[in-house]
């Protein structure tokens, strides 16, 4: 499990860093739980700065569940309606959260969510990297903003000291924190990935990969490092994923690559190849995470391969785009996410996103499943 996870907070007595704008939140909040409806909010800071985390833990606070808008919820338009109402289908008291808006959303769609969030009978909350983006200016115009600056490195030290207590870990913790730049995400994260001491440096693909699969986040970030080039080996773990873990593991690492790919998007549009290190993180820790108990069976991995040519046919892309739709409510990614996930399926995955059977023999017919694969998997689970 992610540390930054495990130990994120659980309610606003908890979060590290930024009191002015953590009084802020909790003021907005108590006035929507008084009754008085108020703008919504968007809260804007540096990566790692606990922007997401505030959020949770004021509405944990609050005793408000979040639902979260993802790029494919504005397809449906009467569940987008839903999402901004108090509608029981959503629990009723809920904070509505839009989360890296700038980044995963597009201007129309942003100024869209901004029109629903300003008449929504829910608090919502939008955050942000760059509020000032262009993209941003219905959101910053419609909502109250909360500005989080980087961490004082004193504060960062005082968290990951503490999280090492708790995990029985010794480290220099003034260095990890004096390097961190603010970035307590980071931090924690560096914390975790030096927890397991030296990391071999001759391994070859296969052999990282499978230290990624059968070991914890450490193992995994370690891995990485030892691997040259980040985007082949985000490519080896896409490809064998679905041959390591069955359905509900696959669905879960998916959705933690997909989570990475976002850091990726940043990166290429600002050439900050700081980021990347979220991005691995994500990635390999994520992927590593995402079993729910060790795997120690052997698996052959395969290397990387290219996506084959689909069809074009009108009724191929009408099921293609129902398969997409089907595996983007069950991972939480957009369906253009979830169409590139298709193609690393396993077998026995299509009673967990309920595929019917036309859309089995689309799938057939571009081979996505493998013969054996979903053999594999059952044997894994009986």
């Amino acid at each position: 499990m992610l540390w930054t996870d495990k130990y994120a907070p659980k309610g606003v007595e908890e979060f590290a860093g930024n009191p002015a704008a953590r009084e802020e939140a909790v003021k907005w909040a108590l006035d929507w739980k008084r009754g008085k409806k108020g703008k919504p909010l968007l809260v804007n800071g540096p990566t790692g700065t606990g922007k997401t985390a505030l959020v949770r833990a004021v509405a944990a606070s609050a005793g408000w569940g979040v639902v979260e808008v993802e790029e494919g919820s504005l397809a449906d338009e009467e569940r987008l309606k839903a999402l901004f109402s108090s509608s029981p289908l959503y629990g009723g008291n809920s904070l509505v959260l839009i989360d890296a808006a700038e980044s995963r959303f597009k201007q129309a769609q942003l100024t869209k969510l901004a029109a629903m969030a300003a008449q929504s009978n829910q608090p919502v909350v939008f955050t942000s990297e760059d509020a000032w983006d262009k993209k941003m200016t219905s959101v910053r115009a419609a909502c109250v903003q909360v500005a989080l600056r980087r961490v004082n490195w004193l504060t960062i030290k005082k968290v990951i000291t503490a999280i090492g207590a708790a995990e029985g870990v010794s480290e220099n913790f003034e260095e990890i924190a004096a390097s961190s730049n603010g970035d307590l995400r980071s931090a924690i994260n560096d914390l975790q990935a030096g927890s397991h001491g030296e990391r071999d440096r001759k391994a070859d693909a296969f052999e990282s990969i499978r230290r990624v699969f059968k070991k914890g986040f450490a193992e995994a970030i370690e891995a990485q490092r030892d691997f040259d080039d980040w985007e082949m080996f985000a490519k080896w773990l896409q490809e064998n994923v679905p041959r390591e873990y069955d359905a509900e593991e696959t669905a879960a690492a998916l959705q933690w690559l997909s989570r990475a790919d976002v850091f990726v998007g940043r990166i290429r549009r600002r050439q900050d190849y700081g980021m990347l290190r979220y991005a691995t993180a994500l990635a390999a820790g994520g992927v590593a995470s995402a079993k729910r108990e060790p795997h120690h069976d052997f698996v052959p991995y395969a290397f990387p391969t290219y996506i084959r040519a689909m069809s074009a046919s009108r009724a191929s892309r009408a099921l293609l785009n129902s398969l997409a739709g089907k595996v983007a409510k069950k991972t939480h990614v957009s369906k253009a996410a979830a169409k590139k996930m298709l193609w690393f399926l396993p077998a026995d995955s299509a009673e967990y996103f309920g595929f019917d059977e036309e859309e089995m023999g689309l799938l057939a017919e571009l081979g996505v499943f493998e013969a054996g694969n979903g053999e594999k998997n059952k044997r894994k689970k009986g």
